[in-house]
């Protein structure tokens, strides 16, 4: 439902939250159609869900204005400017490198808990 609402509908706002309203429908309906269990997590991830695409609804985009190349180089004469600029790309990097060493810690745990293979044997 959400990808016809994307199709149909010009307007920004609607766009950002078809998927969200159709993430809704699909926790609805599989509770009501397919009789899975509807835990306490299921019902906060609806609800934040649910507020999000509301929020985005509500709010939309914050129009911005285009800016002229002075005003780019201008900015990037700032100092204050080129510091947040690196704060921000090392913070990036830095989450980065934490989800790929979780990522990795949590692949080699799940490598030394794994069964056997049949063809091994157990010497």
């Amino acid at each position: 439902m959400g990808s016809c609402l994307q199709i149909e509908e010009r307007y920004l706002k609607t766009c950002l939250s078809a998927p969200q309203v159709s993430l809704l429908w699909n926790a609805v309906l599989s509770r009501l159609l397919l009789r899975e269990s509807f835990s306490f997590r299921t019902l906060a991830g609806t609800c934040l869900i649910a507020t999000g695409a509301s929020l985005i609804a509500i709010f939309g985009v914050v129009p911005e204005e285009n800016h002229t190349l002075e005003e780019l180089m201008s900015l990037f004469r700032r100092s204050g400017f080129v510091v947040y600029i690196t704060l921000m790309s090392v913070a990036v990097v830095a989450v980065l490198a934490i989800v790929g060493l979780i990522d990795s810690s949590i692949a080699d745990l799940s490598n030394a808990h794994s069964v056997l293979p049949l063809t091994e044997s157990l010497d």
